[in-house]
């Protein structure tokens, strides 16, 4: 249990990780543009108290992603499987984000954050976050089951 709780945290603080550092990347090159570029119109800090909701709840959105990545590749033990339903889960995720279903489909629901403004964007959270945790649990239990037979 403790094998599958950890890679489970694991890749949740890597994908957190690539998030703080979207942030830490916007700001540099921010900075950059106003130096390169001064006739751009860039003043100043970026306002990263506009990008930091969006992106805390594209965050909690992508855990019902990150459980069910995580699931599928410690289910099968073949790369090829995990590999494969993360490229095509990410294709239809691109082709969903814009139509009702976006908010549902866990491939397209951190990109939700972003371009909802916040209508509906906490139901996304909610459903990322629980959906994570009960996506979280049932593959911790199929690993459990997996190991004791």
């Amino acid at each position: 249990s403790i094998h599958y709780l950890v890679k489970l945290t694991t890749v949740a603080a890597m994908r957190l990780c690539a998030y703080l550092l979207l942030l830490a990347l916007i700001s540099l090159a921010g900075w950059i543009l106003m130096i390169v570029a001064p006739k751009a119109g860039f003043a100043g800090l970026p306002p990263l108290g506009l990008l930091l909701e969006p992106a805390a709840c594209s965050f909690a959105a992508s855990l019902l992603l990150v459980a069910l990545q995580s699931w599928i590749a410690l289910r099968w033990h073949s790369f090829s499987v995990a590999i494969s339903v993360g490229v095509v889960a990410t294709i239809a995720g691109f082709l969903l984000t814009n139509s009702r279903y976006g908010k549902f489909f866990p491939w397209s629901m951190p990109a939700q954050a972003f371009l909802r403004n916040g209508s509906g964007m906490m139901m996304t959270v909610w459903v990322g976050v629980i959906g994570g945790l009960v996506v979280g649990l049932l593959g911790l239990y199929d690993f459990l089951r997996r190991d004791s037979v």
